[in-house]
């Protein structure tokens, strides 16, 4: 599913209950754009610079209080670039996902010798993948208040070997992934198994999504991501 034009967006067709609800998506994550669309949800991306600047694992070492504070970047960031021109009935949403072990959070590699070493490390080994997601909409907005919400899965990886290693760096696909890995990239499969959220793995847990979303104005759009969001949470996928 592609994002919505922003024109149809930000000049909806709405009903006076609030039931086809609209958002914008602060991400320039392709992967959270396919959960989005994969949910049926109505969007558009606002990615781009603005605001304070997102931190990193030296900024923060908490790993969970590290990515609640990189979502809420992201969003006030969105909600600055839409402002006053943000119909009543969009969600702004916003997400930064973190891999953690022994007591410290990987960040997307820089280049080769740091991709390697965050495959070594993870090799064979369980480790935390933490997603939160920070959300706001009328009138939260009005009022300058944030919702947020941390979701964490743990994913075991399999005893990769190392020319496997090189064959996947060598696509440059992780270096767009936290931790030097995608649990969906099919051609390495990394996880032996992932025991919770998936999507959250990904990098969106629409169980958080579903879980912000204010429950009296979006009857729609809790349906799609319920759907989607119960199909992939739970239980060991090993």
């Amino acid at each position: 599913m592609s994002p919505t034009p922003i024109t149809e967006l930000l000049h909806p067709s709405v009903s006076a209950t609030g039931q086809h609800l609209r958002f914008i998506l602060a991400s320039g994550s392709q992967r959270r754009r396919d959960i989005m669309g994969l949910a049926g949800l109505t969007f558009i991306v606002q990615n781009g610079p603005g605001g304070e600047a997102e931190i990193g694992p030296n900024d923060e070492p908490d790993a969970r209080q590290l990515t609640v504070r990189n979502a809420e970047i992201k969003l006030k960031a969105a909600i600055a670039a839409n402002r006053d021109r943000v119909p009543w009935n969009v969600v702004i949403i916003a997400a930064d996902t973190t891999v953690a072990i022994d007591g410290h959070s990987l960040d997307k590699p820089t280049d080769t010798s740091e991709a390697k070493a965050m495959l070594h490390e993870l090799r064979g080994r369980q480790h935390d993948v933490i997603t939160s997601v920070a959300m706001s909409y009328a009138p939260l907005r009005q009022r300058g208040e944030i919702l947020s919400h941390s979701v964490v899965s743990q994913v075991t990886m399999r005893d990769y070997g190392d020319d496997e290693i090189d064959r996947y760096i060598a696509t440059e696909v992780p270096y767009d992934r936290a931790g030097a890995y995608g649990v969906q990239d099919s051609d390495f499969n990394p996880a032996r198994s992932v025991h919770g959220c998936y999507l959250n793995v990904v990098g969106l847990p629409l169980c958080a999504v579903r879980g912000l979303l204010p429950p009296e104005a979006c009857t729609f759009a809790h349906a799609h991501v319920y759907t989607t969001c119960a199909a992939h949470e739970g239980g060991d996928t090993s």
